[in-house]
């Protein structure tokens, strides 16, 4: 069995973007088959996404608790709505 090739894209910045980072190969324990190669960050995905995340995180600091609250609220109904079982 094999898992198809994906190019898993980064959510940085509000876009989405390809990962720059070398391909990690997974592999099947049982007989050492390539199951997939995965994409990963580099260290300037990361960087930039760190820094994405620390401005985004001000603008979250000044949203009163009331509305955070709220958007917590929906993203856990909206989980439940999507999680099996």
């Amino acid at each position: 069995m094999s898992l198809p090739q994906t190019d898993a894209p980064l959510y940085i910045a509000g876009a989405w973007r390809a990962a720059s980072g070398p391909s990690i190969d997974v592999y099947d324990p049982r007989n050492e088959q390539l199951l997939a190669a995965l994409p990963s960050a580099s260290a300037g995905d990361v960087h930039d996404a760190l820094t994405a995340a620390k401005l985004a995180q001000r603008d979250w600091a000044q949203t009163p608790a009331a509305v955070r609250g709220g958007i917590g609220r929906l993203n856990r109904a909206a989980s439940r709505e999507t999680s099996p079982g």
